[in-house]
Formats: structure tokens, C-alpha cells, sequence
């Protein structure tokens, strides 16, 4: 016995010592060890027999320690089942220790989400902390801190700023300092010589109007907390360390990317100083180092520093199935995400679900927070069944925790409506943002940057539906926040300005879009630097904007640019690697390098099926630019196969009034139009037109465009007063939103034009070309007076038609392209016949020599076109009695068509005719009428036996008869030719009494 009392003391005495040591470490953030000594002093005080009242004191305060120590871990269940133990060890009328461990049974369920019952348990304490002291002394200050942490989780960020403030003014009070303050710039501002508690209260505030966006007040409060700090604790002690990683998730949250891995630099430095290189505390900074780096759009950067963070997490947690652990594998997620390696992302979006559920149950914010990322994965995958489902468990667990109103459910609001937006579902997107924008502003007020990404969102689907005055509206609302919030050199700003310049872009303000993407790519380069994903992004815009232009060098060079910054940064198999090589197979495309566009989309679908899978839009929208290479190449059967394709790819993913499918039923009718198959490709474009208006605004542009492709079927069908309504109601559509300077504008006058032209109505022809022209710089300038030219000329305003064919020769022919110097070549041909006729023969012969220069240097001497001037040439020398001349050009037109066509041609009936009028004129009659038969062969082997031409060489023939006396052949061929007469009069009739008819009907 007396052994045994001599040796108690010392086994109670090296217990508190080993209590001690755990404090130290525990301090010091040496958790391992500190549980370790808190271990050692369990099993010393459960060999002793005879407990006094200090010894229960003790393994108390040891419950409470593993407590604490537990819930720095994270390790929630140990954590609680420490306090339950304390918790057994408390009589009911020790107040003071119940209000303890009310103060770990909050911290407990704050962690766990359960916020209600945390601040019932806080308050709680309190009210048994003023019981006993009677006054609000520092430990109800701790217990008010404590509820600013669940305030803070809750995002109730004024609640907690008062809990906190509360807090404040209580440790004052206790240190007997002066208790007045004042409101300044930053907050409530005190005298300087405050103590390390007031400091980290300082830095809990600092955070709060980080995630309020309150940068400036933010970092003032954190460097008043860093002076304290420094100053009680010197520059080298964890605290400091803590406060410069404050520092630098304010500076990150800025985008001021340079200053923030300085911070978690010098914080990682004090760390590894303090701390062996496998603590928790430098996992923790290696994690937000990544995500610096993946905002940088450095995510191998980001990959290795969340991947360095994981491995110290295993080792030094010693639990695989800790919360810092899932959050690594959450930023890990979120870095393969930005890279387009999406079943990556949602691999690791699942490990860190897996083990939140485990560790925090099904009800959790951190469980919601990453359903919805695992939502954006879903989305961009084209999965938007999935997606939607992620988002509303995420809405339902925000919503059972917090309420309708809180920030955090207005995120998922706002997801749901991107995911609308997707899907081409425009008014449900708008009501889910706009949804969203009430909470916001309910709960952050009218300037806090989340509302400026509602707005730019908003902004771009109005711009889809073509309300360009409301998306504006959006964007300069969100411009506005921006400039104020954030500075006018933030990357959210430079998102803005591009934004405003793809409005620009839509409305085919060219100047005004590249002017709006510069602003945005300077901002970007400053901040970002000159290798960032976004400053592809401006390049590619950039290109977008000059390949509209039709200036396709510099629309490649933009892409090449983009892709030299894209490659390094996302790697050779990102989505947005692949919709660069779509834009480059469309530029090969318009500039007829049919092969090159095949290699590009195909290196884009390849991309698109690895990232994807078999099955989603993008590799639809592929499949269907490729469709249109065939198209372009006439290769129709292919072309058609790819069309299907990628509409049973659309149909799939989308309902069936998506605006792809639309597209899809226009790519198949243009094929079955360029084949000619008119009753085909209006059904396809009357179902692309139905989807449209199903889905869209009346006064949308892709409504007028079918419009218009409508109104080109009706005109080829001979549909003409069908074909003028429709045009009709696409300029209605257009002209409000284009104005009527534009081109698409000017087409739809121009087609107008060409269906009176083909009417005979040549002055509503004329009217229609002149609202077609937009000045002597329009693309089609030069067929416009042409066309006008030939509407005179048919009304034998034979002057205004040279007048205005004289327009087109003061142009650079060396400036145009073949088709115009077509056009000008039909100009000198049609003067010269229009000379012919006024006897102004030397003219005449000009005008068809020039014609006959242009169309030798475009098509050779074996074209047709060069036989009808030939002809023409020797109708002038015919008109001038040079028939030897004449003759000659007739035979040389002859010889081209011979050889060019069959012996039965329309055209060389026409030359035979000519010639035989040439022997006629000088007399030759059995010549003549050798030519003039060897023309009605040719007619009646082509059975035109009614055709007018017959009835004039017919009667040519007769006269040459009769001139050599033939008078009883004569006769007998005006017997035909009168009965050609009588038959062309019967059909007159029948036509017009059938045209009565059915204007009776």
C-alpha cells in the first residue's frame, strides 16, 4: 500500500504532463502527435484505482481536447463520440461543463449541416454562460464567434457579421479597453492595441465580405488582423500563416492571380517551417494554390498541386474517408472538368460524393454543392436529363437546409436555367434567371457581382431570340456591377465585353464587335497573360468576326493563334480544340478547299467522340458541317446520309421542336433544292419552319430566312404570287431588326425583282432593284444594273438601259470576280444588240468585241457564249450588207456549236436560219433555202412543230420559191406555215379562256 501511494502522484503528475504536451500540439496544429499524448493520458488515468476529483477533471478535459482536435479533422463521428463521453462525466448541475459541450455539440452539427439544432446549442450555452457569470464575459464571446461560423455556412452573412460584432465588443469590454468604435470604409475600426483573439474575429469578418464580394473591405480587415498578429506573435507563427492565405483568397477572388500565389506562397513558407511537409495545413494550401492555377487556366499546374495536396491528405489524415480528402478530390474534378476530360471530372465529383455521404449524410451543402458541379459536367456533355436531375437534388437539399430565398438556392435557379437554355427552351430559361435575380437581389442587394452574371446570362439568351435592345440592356446592367465591383480591369468585365461584341457580331456590326472582343482581350492578356484559355477564345471571336467578312487569311491566322494558346493549355482532345477545327473546316469550306474542310472536321469529330462518346450535339453539328462539304461538292446521296445522321443524333438528345432539329430539315431541303426536287425540299423547309415558330419569337431571323428559301421554291414552281407574300413576310420580319441597308435585305428585293422580271412586270422589277441597291460597294452592284439595264431593255427603254449598263464600265474589271465580269461581258452583248437595232453598227461591233475579249480570257474559244457573239457579230455585218463577213462569223459560230453540242441543237437551227437569211439577202436562193430546211429539220426532230420560229422560215422558204419561179412549192410550204398559224391562234385561246376560269374560281 504504501508503495502504491508513493507512486500515484507520480503517474497523475507525468499525466498532466503528457496533457500538457498534447496542448502544445495541439497549438501548434500537430494533431497526430496531439492525440497521441491525449491517448498516452487515457490509458495512464484508467490504471488509476482511486479517482480523485482532478483526475475526473482531467480525463474530462482530455474528452474535450480529442473533441476539439477531431473536429479540426473533420473526423465528425470521433468528434462526437469524444463529447458524449464528456458529456456522460457532467452532472446536471455542472452548468459550466454542459455549456462546453454545447459549444462542441454545435460545432458538430454546424459541420454536419445541421444548422438549426448548432444555433439551438449556442444559444443554449449562452444562456447557461449568463446564468452563471451574470454578464457577457469571453467565453459567450467564443459562443457568439461560434454562431457567426454557422451564420457564415449559412450565407446569412449580415447575421453573422452581427454575432461577430457582438463578439468583438465583448473581449473589449473583458480587457477593459475603450468600447466605442465607429463605421469606416472597412467595418468597425478599434484602437490598435487589440489582442490575437480580436484578430482572428478580424479575419473571420474578412472572409465574410470576401464571399459578399466586398474585396477592398476584405483585405483592409485581414491586414488589420495580420498587424495585430504580427505584432503579438511575430512573423513566423501559424496564425500569420493563416491570415496571408485570407489574403490570398481575397487577391484569387480578384483575379489578381500574381498576388495570390505571393500569399499562399508566404503562408506556405511559415507552414513548412512550422510544420513537418506532410501536414494537413500544406495540403491545404497546395489545394488552393490549384485552384489559382486552373482560374489561370494552368490545369496541369492545377492537377500536380491538387494531386501533391491528395497524397499528403492519405498519409497524414489517416482516413480515407475524411472531408479534406473529398474536397481534393472535388477541386481535382473541377480541374479535369475545364479540360473537357468529363467522365474524369465526374469520376472524382463521385469519389468526394461517396465520401461526403459517409461522413456527413444525405443532407448536407457540401453533398449539394457537388451535385450541382457534377450538374455542369452533365450540361456540357449535352446530358441534360442528367444535369437537371444533379440540380434538383442540389435545390432539394438547399432548400430542406436553408431556404427559398438564400443565395446559394438562387446558384441552382440559375444552373437550371443554363440548362434551359441548352436545350433552346428560351422563356423557361429567362423564368429560372429571373427567379435567381429575386434572390439575389433580395439577399446581396442591387451591386453584388453574382448579379451581374444573372444579367450577362439573361443577356445572351435574349440575344438568341433576337431581342438585341433587351440583351443590351442586360449587359450594361452587368457592366455597371462590374465596374464598381471589381474594377475595370476584371476578367468578368472582359466576359462582358465579349459579350457585347457577339451581340454586335449577331447584328453584322462588324467594327463594333472586333472593337468590344479588343477590349475584352487586352483586359484578358493584363490579367490572365497571353496564355490563358480566354485569350484563345478573344482570337477565335476575332476570327469569327473576319471570316463573316469574307477576309479568310486573317480569319486563319485569329484561329491559329487561338490554337497555339489552346493546345498547351487543354491538349490536343478538348471541346474547345475541337470547335476551332470546325471554324477552320468552314473557312476551307467558303474558300472551296472541300478536302482540307474534311480533314478539319474530321480531326473535330474525333475529338468530340472521345470527349463524349457516340451520341451528342456537337458531334451531331459535325457530322452535319460535313453533310454540307458533301453538298457543296454535288456529292447529294452522301451528303443526305450524314443529314440523317446527325437528325436521329438530335432527335435523341433533344425533343423534336429543338431549333437543331430545324436546322437539320433546311440542310436536307437545300440538297433537294440544288437537285431540283422543289416539292421535296419545300416539305422539309415548311417542317424546319414549324419547329421555328413552335419555338421561337415571330419576328425571328431564322423565321425570315426559311421565309426567304420558301419564296425561291414558290418562284422555281412558278408560284409567283405565293413567292411574293412570303418574301413579303420575311421583310416585315427583317427590316425592323436589319434596316434597310442590309443584305440580307437586299437579296429579298433583289428575288422580288427577279419573279416580276420573269412576270413582265418590269416596272415593279425596276422599283424592286433599286430598294436591292446599297451603294456602288455592294457585292452584287454590278449584277443590279445589269438586271435594271435588262428590265429597260425588255420594255425597249432601249437609252435607260445603255445608261445604265455604261454604270458597270466605270468599274475596275481587274477588281471583280468571274461571275461579275460574266455579267459585264452580257452588258457589251446585250448594247451591242441593242446598237444593232438602232443601225449603229460600228458601236454594235465594239460592244460585242469586248463582250468577246472577256468571255475568250474566261472560257476559252469553244464555249457556247462565243458562238452566240460569233452570231451576233455576223447579224451586224448582215445589217450592213457585208455578208461575206457575215458569213464567216456565222461559220465560226457553227463550228463551236457543232462541236459542242448534238446536230439537232436549238442554237445551230438558229445559226442555219442566219445564214440562210445572209444567201437570201444576196440573192442566192437555193443556198438560202438549203439553210432555211436544214433549221426546220432541226426543229421538227426536236418537235417544236407549233414553234413560232417554223411560221417565219416557212414563209423565208416560200418566197425563195417564189423568186425563182417555184410558185407551186411556194404555195405548198405557206399551207403549212398558215397551219402552224391556226394551231399557235387555238392554243391562244384555250390559254386565255383556261386564265378566265380560274379567275372565276
Amino acid at each position: 500500500m504504501g508503495n502504491q501511494q508513493s507512486i500515484q502522484p507520480a503517474i497523475s503528475g507525468w499525466t498532466k504532463l503528457l496533457y500538457d504536451q498534447a496542448l502544445i500540439c495541439h497549438e501548434t496544429a500537430h494533431y497526430s502527435q496531439a492525440l497521441s499524448y491525449l491517448t498516452q493520458a487515457l490509458n495512464q488515468i484508467q490504471s488509476i484505482d482511486d479517482f480523485t476529483q482532478d483526475v475526473y477533471r482531467l480525463q474530462y478535459d482530455i474528452f474535450l481536447s480529442m473533441c476539439d482536435i477531431y473536429i479540426v479533422q473533420y473526423n465528425i463521428t470521433l468528434a462526437n463520440t469524444f463529447i458524449d463521453k464528456a458529456l456522460l462525466m457532467v452532472d446536471k448541475w455542472q452548468d459550466d461543463k454542459i455549456a462546453q459541450c454545447l459549444d462542441r455539440q454545435g460545432e458538430i452539427k454546424r459541420l454536419r449541416g445541421d444548422y438549426r439544432n448548432a444555433l439551438c446549442d449556442h444559444n443554449k450555452s449562452i444562456e447557461i454562460k449568463l446564468n452563471i457569470n451574470g454578464h457577457e464575459g469571453l467565453d459567450i464571446a467564443k459562443s457568439y464567434r461560434n454562431i457567426g461560423k454557422v451564420y457564415t455556412d449559412q450565407g446569412n452573412y449580415n447575421d453573422a457579421l452581427s454575432a461577430y460584432k457582438k463578439s468583438i465588443v465583448i473581449q473589449l469590454s473583458a480587457l477593459d479597453e475603450n468600447t466605442s468604435y465607429w463605421r469606416c470604409a472597412c467595418c468597425y475600426t478599434y484602437r490598435d492595441d487589440w489582442n490575437s483573439s480580436i484578430a482572428d474575429i478580424y479575419n473571420d469578418i474578412g472572409r465574410i465580405y470576401t464571399y459578399q464580394g466586398e474585396y477592398n473591405i476584405a483585405s483592409t480587415l485581414i491586414k488589420k488582423s495580420l498587424k495585430i498578429q504580427l505584432a503579438a506573435l511575430g512573423d513566423e507563427h501559424p496564425n500569420i500563416a493563416k491570415a496571408y492565405n485570407n489574403l490570398g483568397y481575397v487577391y484569387y477572388n480578384q483575379c489578381n492571380y500574381a498576388d495570390a500565389i505571393h500569399m499562399y506562397e508566404k503562408s506556405l513558407l511559415i507552414q513548412l517551417s512550422a510544420f513537418d511537409d506532410n501536414h494537413p495545413n500544406i495540403a491545404t494550401l497546395y489545394n488552393d494554390l490549384g485552384l489559382v492555377y486552373a482560374d489561370q487556366g494552368k490545369y496541369d499546374n492545377a492537377l500536380s498541386m491538387h494531386e501533391k495536396s491528395l497524397k499528403i491528405e492519405l498519409s497524414a489524415l489517416g482516413n480515407d474517408n475524411h472531408l479534406h480528402i473529398a474536397s481534393t478530390y472535388h477541386n481535382i474534378g473541377r480541374a479535369y472538368y475545364h479540360q473537357g476530360k468529363y467522365d474524369d471530372a465526374v469520376t472524382m465529383y463521385d469519389k468526394s460524393l461517396q465520401i461526403e455521404l459517409s461522413v456527413l449524410g444525405d443532407n448536407h451543402l457540401n453533398i449539394a454543392e457537388t451535385y450541382n458541379n457534377m450538374g455542369l459536367v452533365y450540361n456540357d456533355q449535352g446530358q441534360y436529363g442528367k444535369a437537371l436531375s444533379m440540380y434538383e437534388k442540389s435545390l432539394q437539399i438547399k432548400l430542406s437546409i436553408l431556404n427559398d430565398r438564400h443565395p446559394d438556392t438562387g446558384v441552382t435557379y440559375h444552373n437550371i436555367a443554363s440548362v434551359y437554355h441548352a436545350q433552346g427552351k428560351h422563356h423557361d430559361a429567362i423564368a429560372m434567371y429571373e427567379k435567381s435575380l429575386e434572390i439575389n437581389l433580395s439577399a446581396m442587394g442591387d451591386d453584388h457581382p453574382s448579379l451581374a452574371i444573372i444579367y450577362n446570362n439573361m443577356g445572351l439568351v435574349y440575344a438568341d431570340q433576337e431581342k438585341y435592345n433587351d440583351s443590351y440592356i442586360m449587359y450594361e446592367k452587368s457592366l455597371k456591377i462590374q465596374s464598381t465591383a471589381l474594377g475595370d480591369d476584371h476578367p468578368e468585365i472582359a466576359v462582358t465585353y465579349n459579350n457585347i461584341g457577339l451581340l454586335y457580331y449577331n447584328q453584322s456590326k462588324y467594327d463594333d464587335a472586333l472593337s468590344m472582343y479588343e477590349k475584352s482581350l487586352n483586359i484578358d492578356l493584363s490579367v490572365l497573360g497571353h496564355h490563358h484559355p480566354y485569350v484563345a477564345g478573344a482570337y477565335k471571336n476575332m476570327g469569327d468576326v473576319y471570316h463573316d467578312q469574307g477576309k479568310y487569311d486573317d480569319a486563319l491566322s485569329m484561329y491559329n493563334k487561338s490554337l497555339t494558346i489552346s493546345l498547351p493549355a487543354l491538349g490536343d482532345y478538348h471541346p474547345n480544340i475541337a470547335i476551332t477545327y470546325a471554324i477552320i473546316g468552314k473557312v476551307y469550306s467558303n474558300q472551296g478547299k472541300y478536302e482540307d474542310a474534311l480533314v478539319m472536321f474530321s480531326r473535330s469529330l474525333e475529338i468530340y467522340v472521345s470527349v463524349h462518346g457516340d451520341n451528342h450535339p456537337n458531334i451531331a453539328t459535325t457530322i452535319s458541317n460535313i453533310g454540307n462539304i458533301y453538298a457543296n461538292q454535288e456529292k447529294y446521296d452522301e451528303a443526305l446520309c450524314m443529314y440523317e445522321k446527325s437528325l436521329e443524333m438530335n432527335l435523341s438528345v433533344f425533343s423534336d421542336h429543338h431549333s437543331s432539329i430545324a436546322e437539320t430539315f433546311n440542310s436536307m431541303g437545300n440538297v433537294y433544292f440544288d437537285q431540283g426536287k422543289y416539292d421535296k425540299a419545300c416539305c422539309l423547309y415548311e417542317k424546319s419552319l414549324k419547329i421555328h415558330l413552335s419555338s421561337l419569337d415571330d419576328h425571328h431571323s431564322d423565321i425570315a430566312n426559311i421565309f426567304n428559301q420558301l419564296g425561291i421554291i414558290y418562284k422555281h414552281q412558278g408560284r409567283y404570287d405565293d413567292a411574293i407574300s412570303i418574301f413579303q413576310q420575311s421583310l416585315k420580319i427583317n427590316l425592323p431588326a436589319l434596316g434597310d441597308h442590309h443584305l440580307l435585305i437586299s437579296k429579298t428585293y433583289n428575288n422580288m425583282a427577279s419573279i416580276y422580271f420573269d412576270q413582265g412586270k418590269y416596272d415593279q422589277a425596276i422599283s424592286m432593284y433599286e430598294k436591292s441597291a446599297m451603294g456602288n460597294n455592294h457585292p452584287n452592284i454590278v449584277k443590279l444594273f445589269f438586271n435594271i439595264g435588262k428590265a429597260y431593255y425588255h420594255q425597249d427603254k432601249l437609252n435607260d438601259a445603255l445608261s445604265m449598263y455604261e454604270k458597270l464600265f466605270k468599274m475596275e474589271i481587274s477588281t471583280l470576280d468571274e461571275d461579275d465580269r460574266i455579267t459585264i461581258a452580257a452588258a457589251y452583248y446585250d448594247m451591242g444588240t441593242i446598237y444593232n437595232h438602232q443601225n449603229k453598227y460600228n458601236n454594235a461591233h465594239s460592244m460585242f468585241g469586248k463582250s468577246l475579249q472577256i468571255v475568250l480570257s474566261i472560257f476559252g474559244d469553244k464555249h457556247e457564249y462565243i458562238a452566240n457573239v460569233y452570231s451576233n457579230i455576223g447579224d451586224v455585218y448582215n445589217r450592213q450588207g457585208k455578208f461575206d463577213d457575215a458569213l464567216s462569223m456565222y461559220e465560226k459560230s457553227l463550228k463551236i456549236q457543232t462541236s459542242a453540242a448534238t446536230d439537232n441543237h436549238a442554237t445551230i437551227a438558229d445559226t442555219y436560219y442566219s445564214m440562210g437569211i445572209t444567201y437570201h439577202a444576196r440573192g442566192k436562193y437555193d443556198q438560202a433555202i438549203s439553210f432555211y430546211q436544214k433549221a426546220v429539220t432541226i426543229l421538227l426532230d426536236a418537235q417544236l412543230e407549233n414553234d413560232p420560229n417554223l411560221v417565219e422560215t416557212y414563209d423565208n422558204i416560200a418566197n425563195c420559191y417564189d423568186k425563182l419561179g417555184r410558185h407551186n412549192e411556194a404555195k405548198a410550204v405557206r399551207q403549212r406555215s398558215d397551219l402552224i398559224r391556226i394551231n399557235l391562234q387555238q392554243i391562244d385561246t384555250s390559254t386565255s379562256s383556261q386564265a378566265s376560269t380560274n379567275e372565276i374560281n
